[in-house]
């Protein structure tokens, strides 16, 4: 069995600031799943030893902006924690895809997509290549992701996704007879698991990378200064095969 932790980076809606949206998975086998989160939970406690692991949530762009919990944290103490979060990264068992959409590319503006539109887009072809991994694997896959229920507005995007996943599992069954993942993504609070968390991560760095080089067509183009942590992520991507770049 394997965990499929997703999370997203950027918005669906038109916004000519933020030109990508990226959804990231993060694959791992159980047993690999709970590893990581031991060694995340030492690592807050190593830089933050007064604070319960789960009051810190690691988001990238919280921590490579100074934001939220780390808006007071000196840059050389997130420089610190990053690289060690990289070298979990490098370290861990796992596989990583993305689906990174362009929302300026003519062909999605001719189509002119609602947001709901652009997230069901990257979200079920996100899944085709988890789907695909786990099928060479002989595995089944469990997806986790962030829940976004703090409101019932939120709690409406929750259902939506349930439906965009049921509409990916019946195109699956049409097609190829059925799916390795389980019927329904389970919703979870990312501050208590920490697997989502290098996901938010992960999909932070793609997407920073694309909103700075958004010509680039290979990740060897996608990281002109060599910069460390983003290399471990891309070797990750290419060793998993786990690049979709839409449409």
């Amino acid at each position: 069995m394997y965990f499929v932790y997703i999370d997203e980076s950027g918005n669906t809606g038109r916004d000519p600031v933020q030109r990508f949206f990226v959804l990231a998975a993060l694959v791992a086998r159980i047993e690999d799943c709970m590893r990581a989160q031991d060694q995340l939970a030492d690592l807050k406690l190593k830089f933050f030893p007064s604070i319960l692991p789960e009051n810190i949530e690691i988001k990238g762009r919280s921590l490579l902006q100074g934001k939220a919990f780390f808006e007071n944290v000196r840059q050389e103490v997130r420089d610190a924690l990053l690289s060690e979060i990289y070298d979990l990264l490098r370290q861990l068992p796992c596989w990583l895809f993305a689906a990174v959409l362009d929302k300026a590319h003519p062909a999605l503006q001719r189509l002119n997509l609602l947001p709901d539109d652009v997230y069901r887009f990257a979200y079920k072809n996100l899944l085709g290549r988890v789907d695909a991994f786990l099928s060479v694997e002989s595995g089944s896959g469990l997806i986790l992701i962030d829940s976004r229920a703090t409101s019932i507005r939120s709690n409406l995007k929750d259902a939506r996704l349930i439906a965009i996943h049921r509409e990916y599992l019946q195109g699956q069954r049409k097609a190829r007879g059925g799916s390795q993942l389980v019927e329904y993504p389970v919703f979870v609070q990312s501050e208590f698991f920490a697997a989502v968390q290098l996901a938010d991560v992960c999909a932070y760095e793609l997407f920073r990378a694309y909103q700075t080089v958004p010509a680039a067509r290979t990740l060897d183009e996608l990281n002109p200064e060599g910069r460390e942590g983003l290399g471990v992520i891309l070797k990750i991507l290419a060793r998993s095969e786990g690049l979709d770049i839409l449409p």
